[in-house]
């Protein structure tokens, strides 16, 4: 009993069209980590030019707890 080759072939193009939007999504919340941990370290520094000196280590000890991958 075998499959096929139209259904495997339209098997295989469903699970390239599922990697190519997984990829797409990754790629799209990379940046969005990105985009946000630089606004917290605007955030961060600009509070630490107001007087709250313990939140720049605060802050890079929150990053550093979950550090992104690349």
């Amino acid at each position: 009993m075998s499959i096929p080759q139209e259904l495997l072939y339209a098997q295989i193009n469903n699970l390239i069209d599922e990697l190519k939007k997984s990829e797409a999504e990754n790629a799209r919340l990379k940046e969005q980590v990105e985009r946000l941990t630089k606004a917290g370290d605007f955030m961060a520094n600009r509070l630490m030019y107001q007087g709250y000196h313990l939140t720049i280590p605060q802050w890079n000890e929150a990053k550093d707890k979950y550090p992104r991958r690349v």
